[in-house]
């Protein structure tokens, strides 16, 4: 069976937030993701109101993921950001039940047990696991070097690249988008270090496609 990418994600300290606006900002955040890549179909599916699984292509799980963690991150309430946890994980899917939650297989368990893992560790709330244990390494590597730059990431950085990846706008567009100057936006996706993220998730899609063609 082909190999499927299950993303699992929780908000982190989600009790200090009203529960009605955490609920409709996650509602939000999943159409526009829902309409831009996947044609408007029903794709996340929410549960114990902070908590959220989808089933997507490999190759594009990270977007995915580094999507949500923007286009969370980029709300700011007191002071603060919110995050969020986002394990992704890469497998076969045994059986597609009517909802994402009760279907099972080994992306399930992969993606499953690695939130659980990323809960009891300070560093890196977002993580990927596959069937490859080389690979597995590697982008264990990538995902503890990657959470450095996400963890600095200001609301405004967030923003700036939330519109870049899921939009896939350029800086004229963005600029327009925000009612500032190309070289405001320039310094918001440096400052994000956009350039380092972007080549990230490209190398990262290239590699999906190629474990996909030969596991």
């Amino acid at each position: 069976m082909e190999n499927q990418a299950v993303i699992t994600a929780d908000i982190v300290a989600s009790r200090k937030i009203k529960p009605k606006q955490l609920e409709e900002t996650l509602r939000d955040i999943a159409k526009g993701i829902e309409k831009v890549l996947f044609r408007r179909k029903k794709t996340f599916e929410f549960y114990r109101g902070d908590s959220f699984q989808a089933i997507v292509p490999p190759e594009l799980s990270l977007r995915v993921a580094l999507i949500w963690k923007a286009a969370i991150q980029s709300v700011q309430e007191n002071g603060k950001t919110w995050d969020i946890r986002i394990a992704i994980g890469i497998g076969n899917i045994a059986h597609k039940g009517a909802k994402v939650t009760t279907s099972s297989g080994k992306a399930f368990e992969y993606s499953g047990l690695l939130l659980d893992e990323l809960k009891t560790k300070e560093t890196p709330k977002l993580g990927i696991r596959t069937f490859d244990e080389k690979w597995n390494a590697q982008l264990e590597t990538e995902c503890i070097l990657a959470d450095i730059i996400l963890q600095r990431w200001t609301a405004i950085g967030a923003e700036s690249i939330y519109y870049a990846l899921l939009y896939q706008e350029t800086q004229e567009q963005l600029a327009a988008r925000f009612g500032i100057t190309q070289s405001a936006v320039h310094k918001r996706l440096s400052a994000a270090n956009w350039s380092a993220i972007r080549h990230w998730e490209q190398y990262f899609s290239q590699q999906a496609l190629s474990f996909s063609k030969t596991k």
